[in-house]
C-alpha cells in the first residue's frame, strides 16, 4: 500500500519534508539565468531607499499563518507551540521558511547601512547582547539552509577591470521554484485578526508553555504557566 502511495506521490513532495505550503510547489521548476553582476541594478540592493524597503517589506512584513493541529504534529513540531487566539481562529501561529531566510538576509544586509536603518543602530548600542543573538540567530538558520540544500552549481570566475583576483561569475542557469506561486500561497494563508488586535501578546488567561531556549524535543513541555491538560496535544 505505501509502495502505491509513493508511485502517485509528486516529485516535489518525494524529496522535501512535508509542508501544507507545497501545493503551492510545482514539480515543473523554471529555468532562470541569474544576472548578479556587481554594476547591475537590484531592487533589493543597496544604497537603501523607500524603493529598496517597500521591496524587502512585501516579503518580510507578511502576517503570521494559521497552522492546524493535523498539520502541526505532520510536521513533528513543538506540541507546545503558541496557538492564535480564539478571536483570530483555531490553529498555530507560524510562518513559511522562506519569509524567515528573507527577514535574515534583509536583517543582515541592513547591518552595512547603519545610517539608514536607525532602529538596527540603536539597537545595538543599547541592547548589543540581543542585537548580537538576532544576527547569529539568522547566520545559523541560514548556514543550515545553505548545507542542507548543498546547491550543486558551478561557478567559474571572470577577469573584472580593477579586480586582483579572478571574480566568481554567479549568472548562470538556475532550476527554480515558482516563487510567485509561494508567495501567493502565504499572502492567501495570512491569519486575519480583527482590527487593533495583538496576535503576538502572550496570553492572559488559559495557560502556556514558556521556555529558557527554542525546545529541540517537540514534546519538551518547558515550565508550565498555568498550563492546562486540555491545551495539550497528545
Amino acid at each position: 500500500m505505501s509502495r502505491n502511495h509513493n508511485h502517485h506521490q509528486r516529485c516535489v513532495e518525494k524529496h522535501s519534508i512535508y509542508s501544507p505550503a507545497l501545493e503551492a510547489v510545482s514539480d515543473d521548476y523554471k529555468t532562470i539565468r541569474w544576472n548578479i553582476s556587481a554594476l547591475t541594478p537590484s531592487k533589493w540592493a543597496g544604497p537603501p531607499s523607500h524603493e529598496v524597503d517597500e521591496a524587502w517589506k512585501k516579503y518580510t512584513g507578511m502576517g503570521a499563518m494559521l497552522l492546524s493541529q493535523d498539520d502541526l504534529i505532520r510536521i513533528n513540531a513543538s506540541r507546545y507551540s503558541v496557538p492564535v487566539p480564539t478571536a483570530v481562529g483555531d490553529g498555530y501561529i507560524a510562518h513559511v521558511e522562506w519569509y524567515h531566510q528573507l527577514h535574515c538576509v534583509y536583517m543582515l544586509w541592513q547591518q552595512t547601512y547603519p545610517e539608514w536603518y536607525t532602529d538596527e543602530a540603536k539597537m545595538k548600542a543599547e541592547e548589543p547582547e540581543l542585537w548580537h543573538e538576532h544576527l547569529d540567530h539568522c547566520a545559523e538558520t541560514l548556514r543550515a539552509s545553505i548545507m542542507c540544500h548543498a546547491d550543486a552549481n558551478i561557478v567559474p570566475s571572470n577577469w573584472v577591470k580593477g579586480r586582483h583576483w579572478p571574480h566568481p561569475n554567479y549568472n548562470l542557469d538556475h532550476k527554480c521554484r515558482d516563487f510567485d506561486a509561494a508567495y501567493q500561497w502565504a499572502y492567501d494563508h495570512q491569519a486575519k485578526p480583527p482590527p487593533g488586535f495583538e496576535l503576538f501578546a502572550r496570553p492572559k488567561e488559559g495557560g502556556y508553555s514558556e521556555y529558557e531556549d527554542l525546545p529541540f524535543d517537540p514534546f519538551d513541555a518547558g515550565t508550565v504557566v498555568r498550563m492546562k491538560d486540555t491545551d495539550r496535544i497528545q
